[in-house]
């Protein structure tokens, strides 16, 4: 009986193997039939992405981010990679530049994990335009040679589309002198690029990409006609494809502008500069509607019609803010800060891979284990002290990084006040000499007139006849109010020449030194400034002002040219503030105060405010104030920059800029400036 139980038993046991060995294999089968479909479904996706690379950005990035994500999840390396390089790619094409460089050096990454040489030199090629499209021209060429020196070690290993990438390559790496300036390196680049057999017969959009930036060249170099020919053939180019708009036709139609417009054939340059406007604004392409719209600028203004040229000035502005804004120089900078910290984590993982494999080789000499401990021992040393070093490059790496992005806002605001300072002091130099000018006319005619009178008198004496002077009086009577009129012209020419000569002088761009300041003397300074400078700006401007500063206050280290610029605006902000009222606000003043304070952690601080009796502030938008952009004044009056910058520099200055309440009895408002004292 026992026997029979253990036979049953194992007959149990072995059936239940079967079992789950059929189940096993039916359950391989529908995962190989599931990763089979979706294989073909990134394929079909990453594909459609492709066709319309060339005509619609947007639906090419829509359809590679499907084909992306299926592909992460089916772990498929070389379309991640391909997938990565397309949406990168589209992504430059319409001005997303932090979102392009993203995709592309996780492409790249991929590429050498994979060992796909073809690709890597790829990636490298669209890498170098991303920074070609951002001016970092030198940055650019570096990755773009980077890729040729790789293609020129294996060119028998590529097929038909890797060679077709390298006319691309060439072709950009001819760009990058181009912009640099070096246009005969560009035109042999260029020449390079579509003298290729391969490329004769093709009617490829590379073709067209090509003959444009030979155009180019051919422009710059002054040789228009042979400009004008590679343009339309580049037009003809892509109308063979069957592209309705293919996405270099803005670039292609403003470049046939430009020659045009050299030729002072104005309605023909007007015409295709509209037209690459409006092809730039139907794919989206940011920075063809901005080189458009700065070509459209440019011919108006030629013409004197004013009105256009300002209209299509306000769109480049507009567009350039949208590519090169400070909120993309932000996350531009912070994905190069994550690229470098991803090269300090690999060679922190090669450092470690080291260590392992020589400890495993030390610890096989089981005779010599004292050696080997006092070895491990050194390593561990050595890794904390280099983990210390790295820790400590990268907050240096992060300071600097925070000086360069304020360092760029500053420029950007010097250059610009400069830019207007330079405009309105010509016109100034010809007022101030034209009125010393007339002055010295009235003083000759005057002493004409004197000698006429004289004369007039003599001959009365001489004649005994009675003479009427009473019109040499009233001339007299003219002459010193057009005296009196030159002489104020002059002195409020020569005021607002005071003026323009302290906007230059603020607008110099900053040394970056800090430098022991007196912030009483810093404060009083810019608010007479503030103030003369709306005065003259505005005759009706009527404000006062009231200054009550703590003699108390040391004198600490700040970048005065900055730390003026912010209190500049600030106090700017509040006299505009108090004054937009009219007669709601009798009498508006402005006080500027200074004080030491103790911080919640006992620490001594320098604080300084600016008040205003104006209107006061909102609370449904006092939290945006600080945001860049972000203005109440009306459209064209102000920019959004002015407190996002100066709250910037305050807090590079490792100080506190904020919006308080009032008191309830009170109106206004009131910013507070906190430094801390060294």
């Amino acid at each position: 009986m026992k026997k029979w139980i253990y036979i049953i038993r194992l007959f149990h046991f072995w059936l239940a193997i079967l079992a789950f060995c059929f189940c096993s294999l039916a359950q391989d089968g529908m995962q190989k039939r599931h990763e089979l479909h979706d294989s073909i479904q990134v394929k079909e996706w990453f594909n459609t992405g492709r066709s319309y690379f060339f005509s619609n950005p947007d639906s090419s990035i829509f359809y590679i981010s499907k084909a992306l994500e299926l592909a992460r999840k089916t772990n498929d390396n070389l379309y991640i990679a391909l997938c990565l390089n397309s949406s990168g790619e589209s992504n430059r094409i319409i001005g997303n530049f932090p979102q392009a460089l993203g995709n592309q050096y996780e492409a790249l990454d991929m590429y050498r994990k994979i060992g796909n040489i073809d690709g890597e030199i790829a990636t490298l090629t669209y890498i170098g335009n991303n920074y070609l499209d951002l001016s970092e021209y030198r940055k650019g060429l570096n990755y773009l040679l980077s890729g040729e020196k790789k293609y020129k070690q294996y060119p028998e290993n590529f097929h038909s589309q890797s060679i077709s990438n390298n006319r691309f390559l060439l072709s950009s790496i001819g760009f990058g002198y181009e912009k640099m300036g070096n246009l005969d390196s560009a035109l042999i680049y260029q020449n390079q690029a579509l003298l290729d057999p391969l490329l004769e017969s093709e009617t490829t959009p590379v073709k067209s990409l090509i003959l444009r930036r030979l155009g180019n060249v051919k422009f710059l170099l002054g040789r228009d006609g042979e400009a004008l020919e590679h343009y339309q053939q580049a037009l003809e180019n892509a109308n063979t494809r069957g592209f309705t708009l293919y996405l270099d036709h803005p670039n292609i139609s403003n470049g046939i502008s430009e020659v045009f417009l050299k030729r002072n054939g104005i309605d023909s340059a007007i015409y295709y500069a509209k037209q690459a406007y409006m092809d730039g604004k139907k794919i989206g392409k940011k920075d063809a509607i901005l080189n458009a719209s700065q070509q459209l600028t440019k011919i108006y203004k030629s013409l004197g019609v004013t009105d256009s040229a300002f209209y299509y000035q306000e769109i480049s502005i507009m567009y350039r803010d949208s590519l090169y804004g400070m909120d993309k120089l932000n996350q531009l900078q912070l994905l190069i800060l994550q690229q470098q910290e991803q090269q300090q984590k690999v060679l922190l993982e090669k450092e470690t891979i080291k260590n392992r494999s020589r400890m495993i080789a030390l610890s096989a000499f089981l005779l010599i284990l004292f050696v080997t401990a006092l070895l491990l021992y050194r390593n561990n040393n050595l890794k904390h002290k280099a983990k210390i070093r790295i820790e400590k490059a990268y907050k240096e790496l992060k300071e600097t990084q925070n000086q360069l992005i304020q360092s760029e806002k500053m420029a950007s605001l010097g250059q610009l006040t400069a830019g207007i300072a330079h405009e309105i002091q010509n016109p100034l130099n010809f007022v101030n000499n034209f009125s010393e000018v007339n002055i010295e006319l009235v003083e000759e005619l005057r002493n004409d007139l004197d000698k006429v009178k004289t004369q007039y008198i003599t001959s009365q004496h001489i004649t005994s006849q009675p003479i009427d002077l009473s019109n040499m009086d009233d001339a007299e009577s003219i002459l010193n109010d057009l005296k009196s009129n030159q002489q104020k012209i002059n002195n409020h020419g020569r005021r607002a020449s005071d003026i323009v000569k302290s906007m230059l002088l603020h607008s110099r761009a900053s040394s970056d030194q800090k430098e022991l300041t007196d912030l009483n003397a810093l404060a009083d300074e810019y608010l007479r400034l503030s103030y003369h400078g709306l005065r003259a700006n505005d005759q009706s401007f009527n404000a006062d002002f009231k200054t009550d500063f703590d003699p108390n206050v040391p004198k600490i280290n700040v970048v005065p040219q900055d730390m003026g610029r912010v209190l500049l605006n600030l106090i700017n902000n509040a006299f505009q503030a108090c004054t937009t009222g009219g007669e709601a606000n009798p009498k508006p003043t402005v006080t500027v105060k200074t004080a030491m304070v103790k911080s919640r952690s006992g620490n001594l601080e320098i604080e300084i405010s600016v008040k205003d009796n104006g209107p006061g502030i909102p609370d449904h938008i006092k939290d945006k104030i600080f945001q860049p952009f972000f203005t109440t004044k009306p459209t064209g009056q102000g920019t959004g920059l002015g407190l996002s910058l100066s709250y910037d520099i305050v807090k590079a200055h490792g100080g506190e800029l904020k919006l308080v309440s009032t008191p309830a009895d009170e109106k206004g408002s009131i910013f507070i400036i906190k430094l801390k004292v060294d």
